[in-house]
């Protein structure tokens, strides 16, 4: 009998599962629950980071991240875009890089990652009257 497959690439996935998968992605717990779905190895999250960071830290970021996954990992990123740099903020001014999902696709991509899910909009990253206009993507480390 030959060995069960471990990992399958989302493509290969039924349209059913993998709008399961999306939806389990997109819940803010339980990351081994989301894997089992999507049969990866090891999800890395980085909510609200990437527009902390400056163009050059970004790079070095998606850097690491490729050192640090295998095939069929999972990298979940969420920042804030270029729509919400006029937007009201509540914390006091500080650094933002405010980024596109273009460019951070690109620098995935550099690095042997495959956007498998985006969305964009409000309501993701509400805190007291700041609601950040803000982009979520999902990689597939090819």
């Amino acid at each position: 009998m030959p060995a069960k497959k471990l990992y399958r690439k989302p493509a290969q996935l039924e349209r059913k599962q993998t709008k399961r998968a999306v939806s389990f992605m997109m819940c803010q717990t339980n990351f081994q629950v989301r894997c089992k779905v999507l049969r990866c190895a090891q999800p890395f999250d980085a909510r609200f980071l990437l527009h902390a960071l400056t163009d050059d830290q970004i790079t070095a970021f998606f850097q690491n991240c490729k050192k640090a996954s295998k095939a069929h990992d999972l990298l979940m990123v969420e920042y804030r875009t270029e729509k919400d740099r006029h937007r009201n903020k509540v914390t006091p001014k500080h650094y933002r890089n405010y980024l596109s999902a273009e460019e951070i696709e690109a620098k995935a991509k550099e690095n042997g990652f495959s956007m498998i899910f985006l969305t964009e909009g409000t309501g993701f990253a509400k805190w007291l009257d700041d609601d950040a206009y803000a982009a979520r993507q999902i990689f597939y480390r090819n």
